[in-house]
């Protein structure tokens, strides 16, 4: 995935705005641009609030799991300015920009960190269940 103008040989890759997942917007026929100025699925306020691109996924699609939406919360701290934050986006931003500096290219940082996305749903969902708790956040 590239941003738009960007040169698919350039040696410096430009950075999309969201410092979460690094990921750029992009077009196919089964999948919507996001997370870039302009798309649909984009950072945007709501009551004063900013969001991220994750929870105009989660409105637009009205996705309901718990899990998810606690995850959501976790996200939009790592990658928005929310009034109220969760200690886990703190760990979350960090990770995502260490992934974004190790990885080659914007596809090889997508398969390092859906792993930690994988892990990340999983804790969101046993919290949910009241069956895990962080023991040392603050």
């Amino acid at each position: 995935m590239r941003a738009p103008g960007s040169s698919r040989n350039s040696s410096t890759r430009k950075r999309s705005s969201c410092s979460c997942h690094g990921k750029r917007s992009w077009r196919s026929r089964r999948n919507k641009p996001y997370d870039s100025p302009g798309a649909e699925l984009f950072h945007y306020k709501e009551s004063g609030d900013e969001r991220c691109s994750f929870d105009a996924i989660i409105k637009t699609y009205k996705l309901t799991d718990p899990a998810l939406l606690d995850m959501a919360e976790i996200v939009r701290t790592a990658d928005a300015a929310p009034r109220v934050r969760r200690p886990e986006g703190a760990g979350l931003e960090a990770m995502a920009l260490g992934f974004r500096t190790n990885a080659k290219d914007d596809f090889e940082n997508m398969r390092l960190q859906f792993p930690a996305y994988d892990a990340l749903y999983t804790y969101c969902r046993l919290k949910v269940e009241g069956k895990a708790k962080l023991e040392h956040a603050t």
